[in-house]
């Protein structure tokens, strides 16, 4: 497609600028989208969305290298041979599910440290994820990673640096960031409709995860896990059961507690 554009005579990556304003977006949206809120202030908001960024960043980033260990281990040599290539090999490659766990412990560490309400603060931020990640996904589709399956019928990139260029594949980017928009628009009528603010948060993680385990499926490049599921997969399996056991456990103590209370 376009992995980069030109801006100034300079050209600019095509990914990296669509997560920028993706970012810069999902973060206006969610200070401007609760300006009413009467659980947490605009200001509290924005800052926290700045560790919510740098934790984002870290995890994504410490994840893909975790995820490539044995690549680093296999091609040590040609990796380390220059300053330039091992630069290279540690800036890329970026996983989104390391990014979502950073970004909700620095919105956690940011709570705890200026003693605001976590829960409160999830409730108003959560559907600003996946605002974010529809910009995210179509800039993989302009630059050509996280690629589909090949289909007779798919996009052919001529430029990718990442993508097989000349074969049809499968718009997986594009099928996932429509995902996230159907996610974001549930996540807004269930904040508003939701008599317990804590509830948006789990509802995105039991409405993305099983959504990208089926959507790894179509995704054709290189194999990023074990046991025949990515890691991506492993890692929603993991989210979808212990949200449902915390989901349970809480409902199991509020039902207690309602029926002492009727006692």
């Amino acid at each position: 497609m376009h992995p980069y554009f030109r801006i100034f005579g300079y050209d600019i990556p095509a990914y990296g600028t669509m997560a920028l304003a993706g970012a810069v977006v999902a973060v206006l949206f969610a200070i401007f989208h609760n300006r009413h809120s009467r659980y947490i202030a605009q200001r509290d908001l924005g800052l926290a969305g700045t560790y919510a960024l740098a934790g984002m960043l870290i995890g994504a980033k410490a994840l893909a290298l975790i995820t490539e260990i044995p690549l680093f281990i296999a091609n040590a040599a040609e990796i380390f041979s220059s300053v330039e290539s091992g630069v290279a090999a540690f800036m890329n490659g970026w996983v989104f599910y390391g990014g979502l766990i950073g970004g909700i412990v620095g919105v956690y560490m940011y709570c705890r440290s200026f003693k605001e309400d976590f829960l409160g603060m999830a409730a108003a931020a959560t559907p600003s994820i996946p605002l974010f990640h529809v910009f995210g996904r179509i800039g993989c589709f302009l630059g050509g990673c996280c690629y589909g399956v090949p289909w007779e019928r798919g996009v052919v990139f001529t430029d990718s640096l990442s993508a097989p260029n000349g074969v049809p594949l499968f718009p997986v980017q594009l099928v996932e960031a429509c995902a996230e928009a159907l996610i974001f628009i549930a996540l807004l009528i269930i904040q508003h409709r939701a008599r317990e603010k804590w509830i948006v948060l789990p509802a995105y993680l039991l409405m993305y995860a099983p959504a990208r385990f089926i959507i790894e499926f179509w995704r054709g490049d290189a194999i990023r896990g074990v046991f025949l599921l990515s890691t991506s997969q492993w890692i929603s399996i993991a989210l979808v059961i212990v949200t449902s056991v915390l989901l349970i456990r809480h409902f199991r103590q509020k039902t207690a507690a309602d029926a002492a209370g009727v006692q």
